[in-house]
């Protein structure tokens, strides 16, 4: 007897209709006759936000306040504006929440100049919770000090947003708050800047450097004066403070490090690699792919009828797992696109989000643990069927030998299909970004979601 399908909905649907877009499209002219009535007569506040409690890698949790439907369509129309009219009075090492930046540019910037240097001062310094801190005197102040256009109405609808915060704070989860943000950091920018320091910034995620360490010591006192005036935290736990990036002399000063960590990359003189972080989220991910199609169908009934010449579940499995690598390319899109028979490619999935990795051990590391998960998955799988009396010597991918299953994936024709079946590579997918990268460039790369992207993972 089959079960009845649970069809779940977002818990914020409940308290109000406007969080449902389907009940925000069908009352559409309404909702939006009364908002632009409220911004002309100035009257426009937002509904309270829902909130919602995101967990954090340190046990703890952040708060991110969902805005209905409506009133996050209208952040998003006043972030695009300001945006659109303040660019240019933003530094060009803010990378964050900009459509003429990204976060990837910060990593080329800072790997171009550790590569061509033999020793770089390094600063990091972790900030404790940026968002809720900023002080709204010094917000205003940056606003005017800095000259940026907001209009009127522009100015109601920030004032709006962050009212209710007892003189700080900005709301995480809604769109004008990446402005925001970008904005509380105007005069650390400029400050930095006049130093003559090299720097990357990301919203709140900042790396200084220089070959200069009488510069980056007066950077890391621009530091402290900004977190003394602006109301946000050093959080001294999570700031490595200042070391020295070299690998030319061994022992060169105590203290020495080989790698920088930011925006969940490790950088180097040599490579840019995931960071730990990142590389334990990946494993995790693909190994709950593997084990949800290959492992727990097992404890189900009648599982001998997803075989038949091939096993259907290995199939979803690899397809699956190569969807979130590469987003919906597939083997021979991308190996037409390597031989220059296709001249562009959408590239999506994660690596869209981390296509400067160009640690070559690290990846090739990857593609053995994951053919290794692969392999040990169904070695339980063909045990399980073995036990029940399930003969499966004549269905692929069993019997499963590692030394011959990479290559037996690879010229398996599935449905018709050659290569439908082939294990993804982070090393394949690499190449094919490399190349992108270097014909188009890396905008024509990187997801364009990647000014959204949590890169603290």
């Amino acid at each position: 007897m089959s079960s009845v399908k649970e069809v779940k909905e977002p818990e914020e649907w409940s308290n109000s209709g406007r969080y449902n877009p389907f009940y925000v499209i069908k009352h559409l002219k309404q909702i939006a006759h009364s908002i632009s009535r409220k911004l002309v007569r100035g009257t426009y506040e937002p509904e309270a936000p829902f909130l919602k409690h995101i967990p954090k890698s340190n046990g703890t949790f952040r708060v991110v306040m969902s805005y209905q439907l409506p009133d996050a369509a209208v952040s998003t129309l006043i972030y695009r504006k300001l945006i659109r009219k303040n660019r240019q009075r933003f530094s060009s090492y803010s990378y964050a929440y900009r459509n003429d930046r990204n976060a990837h540019f910060a990593i080329q910037d800072l790997y171009s100049y550790l590569s061509n240097e033999r020793r770089v001062f390094v600063a990091e310094y972790d900030f404790s919770s940026f968002f809720d801190s900023i002080l709204h005197d010094y917000l205003f102040v940056q606003l005017d000090d800095g000259a940026f256009n907001v209009s009127e109405v522009e100015k109601h609808v920030i004032d709006a947003f962050i009212s209710n915060r007892s003189g700080k704070g900005i709301p995480q989860g809604t769109s004008i708050s990446l402005f925001l943000a970008n904005v509380s950091c105007w005069s650390l920018d400029r400050q930095l800047e006049e130093i003559g320091v090299r720097f990357a910034r990301y919203a709140d995620d900042l790396i200084v450097w220089s070959k200069d360490f009488t510069k980056v010591c007066n950077a890391v006192n621009v530091l402290y004066d900004f977190s003394k005036d602006s109301g946000v935290q050093i959080n001294a736990n999570k700031s490595p403070g200042i070391s020295i990036i070299c690998n030319s002399v061994a022992n060169e000063v105590v203290g020495k490090k080989k790698t920088v960590s930011f925006l969940g990359h490790n950088i180097s003189s040599n490579s840019i690699s995931f960071s730990y972080n990142v590389v334990d989220k990946i494993k995790r991910q693909i190994s709950y792919l593997i084990y949800s199609n290959l492992i727990q169908p097992l404890k189900a009934v009648k599982v001998s009828t997803v075989l038949g010449e091939y096993d259907k579940a290995f199939i979803s499995s690899v397809l699956q797992v190569r969807r979130y690598l590469y987003g919906d390319a597939t083997e021979l899109a991308l190996r037409r696109y390597q031989l220059g028979h296709s001249g562009r490619l959408r590239f999506r999935g994660l690596m869209s989000y981390f296509p400067l990795v160009d640690n070559i051990e690290q990846l090739k590391e990857l593609d053995r643990w994951m053919a290794n998960a692969f392999v040990n998955a169904l070695h339980k799988r063909e045990k399980n069927f073995e036990d029940e009396g399930i003969l499966v010597s004549k269905v692929f991918p069993y019997p499963v030998d590692f030394q011959t299953f990479i290559r037996k994936c690879e010229i398996k024709s599935v449905a018709g299909r050659k290569g439908f079946a082939k294990i993804p590579s982070f090393l394949r997918i690499r190449n094919a970004y490399k190349k992108g990268i270097e014909n188009q460039g890396i905008e024509s790369v990187a997801n364009p979601k990647t000014v959204y992207y949590n890169y603290e993972l």
